[in-house]
């Protein structure tokens, strides 16, 4: 099939997709409706969330039914203090590479000690410059706590534990054929190149596990040492000769040094020379900000119904400006320290909470003297609330006839429950259309087929990309964290702006 052809297709089923999504008539977004995340500080904007669109959650086109009605919050975000990680380092000063290094601080990526030391000839180790790039820019890959760690090297008490497991499962990053990491070893050359390409998503640069004993040597063959580049590391090595960026970075003549360390000056002056322009801030992106620094309650909210919460852990986060706005419209119960807890497993509980108290407007809570589901009682908490979702068809049972309120969702399983709270049925699309957006991923292990069709719709209509990321790895069988869960229901309200209940 052409990518012409594959193209029409899609955009016939988005069209499709679309006008059973939104009305006909869908009201403009109103100016300058976005909250503030902080009374002092202004919030980083997410280029995952649409910033034309922005409504709050409590503007409701309906007045919350009796039982529905939660109070607005003023969320007050509390952000870690900082030094000035762009001064000027004590010990570049007249380096070859000083104007380099000087632009790579100023990404924030390394926080300087008291001494101001950078510390320029010293080799770098792997683990370092893996978390000089993620705090870069993490480009949407959140951290995780997996239970079984990706790595032999890299255990659940490793520092570093939570971001590689979270590169590991968005595919930005690959080990050695024994399955360790080594980030303690000192990053060289060869390594470099691979690490880098998978951090920006190279097409052309494989991961590291995989079998190079084709591609050709004949690029490098004129070296000295161009056999000594190792097989697992040839793609990248070949990729960034090509480009010369290797050769002009390393002032590389007769030898290439394969296996010489990178120093921490080299490393900089790296990623300030293949730094993505897409790095750079998006005027396009940035959220209209209101008027006031001081968040305005919901014009539907009572007055003297708005509480002050402080957030601990959300400040400086990509996500904050859609928790801030999740958290403004009183759809969470924030723990008592003040915490959201972003990057924990979100529960089937929580994703009907939220979406349903965003947008209390259409729904009736019930309450039948017979529960629905076999696993809810009459004395749960939110028992009216999920028997008023099931009065309108809005939620199915599992095969055992159960709902499994608390139980952790995957990516996948979002998908479906999101297709059935919106009232969709995928089940008659073209399994081709569907299999074309999941292609889109190169890695879609774990994608259970049932569930392929509306993974597939999820992907097309971008709920998928904009609150998971577009990386190589689908991740379907992934549990959704309580950020990328908050993200997703935000998406969908932005573009569905008229809508109570979906």
């Amino acid at each position: 099939m052409s990518n012409r052809l594959r193209v029409s297709l899609g955009l016939l089923l988005l069209a499709a997709l679309a006008a059973g999504c939104k009305d006909s008539d869908s009201p403009k977004a109103e100016a300058n409706s976005v909250p503030s995340a902080s009374a002092a500080t202004a919030v980083r904007p997410s280029s995952a969330i649409g910033a034309e669109s922005a409504s709050p959650g409590a503007d409701a086109t309906a007045a919350p039914a009796p039982g529905m009605e939660r109070p607005r919050l003023k969320v007050e975000v509390v952000r870690p203090s900082q030094t000035d990680i762009a001064a000027q380092a004590a010990d570049i000063a007249g380096h070859p590479r000083e104007k380099a290094i000087e632009a790579f601080l100023k990404t924030g990526a390394v926080q300087l000690g008291a001494d101001r030391a950078f510390h320029p000839d010293q080799p770098i180790k792997r683990g370092e410059f893996l978390q000089w790039l993620m705090k870069m820019d993490d480009k949407g890959v959140l951290p995780r706590d997996s239970e079984t760690p990706s790595f032999r090297d890299v255990p659940r008490d490793h520092p570093l534990y939570r971001m590689v497991e979270g590169m590991r499962a968005a595919g930005v990053v690959a080990g050695y054929p024994d399955q360790t990491l080594r980030p303690d070893k000192d990053l060289t050359r060869e390594e470099i190149s691979v690490l880098w390409g998978m951090y920006i998503r190279k097409q052309s640069v494989s991961a590291p596990y995989m079998n190079f004993s084709k591609i050709d040597r004949n690029l490098i063959s004129f070296y000295e040492d161009g056999d000594k580049v190792s097989d697992i590391f040839l793609s990248g090595v070949t990729v960034y000769f090509r480009e010369q960026t290797i050769k002009d970075l390393f002032h590389i003549e007769k030898k290439i040094e394969p296996q010489k360390a990178v120093t921490r000056a080299e490393a900089a002056d790296w990623i300030t020379r293949l730094r993505p322009e897409e790095d750079e801030p998006d005027p396009s992106q940035e959220e209209s900000k209101p008027e006031s620094d001081a968040p305005s309650p919901s014009p539907e909210a009572p007055a003297g119904e708005t509480n002050t919460v402080q957030i601990t852990d959300i400040g400086g986060t990509r996500d904050e400006a859609a928790l801030v706005r999740l958290l403004e419209s009183g759809a969470v119960d924030v723990d008592a320290p003040g915490l959201f807890r972003p990057y924990d497993p979100v529960t089937k509980r929580d994703v009907l909470r939220w979406a349903a108290y965003y947008r209390p407007g259409a729904i009736q809570p019930a309450t039948p003297a017979t529960p629905t589901f076999s696993d809810l009682a009459p004395s749960d908490p939110d028992y009216a609330l999920v028997e008023g979702l099931a009065a309108k068809g809005r939620l199915k049972a599992g095969s055992d006839g159960g709902l499994r309120l608390d139980e952790g969702l995957t990516r996948q399983e979002l998908a479906q429950l999101w297709a059935d709270y919106s009232g969709k049925d995928y089940s008659s699309d073209s399994s081709a259309l569907s299999d074309g957006q999941i292609k889109l991923y190169g890695n879609s292990d774990g994608l259970l087929p049932e569930l392929r069709k509306p993974v597939g719709a999820a992907i097309l209509l971008g709920y998928y990309k904009k609150a998971f990321g577009m990386t190589p790895a689908l991740g379907a069988d992934l549990p959704v964290l309580r950020t990328e869960a908050a993200k997703w229901i935000i998406v969908y309200y932005d573009e569905h702006p008229d809508r109570d209940l979906p």
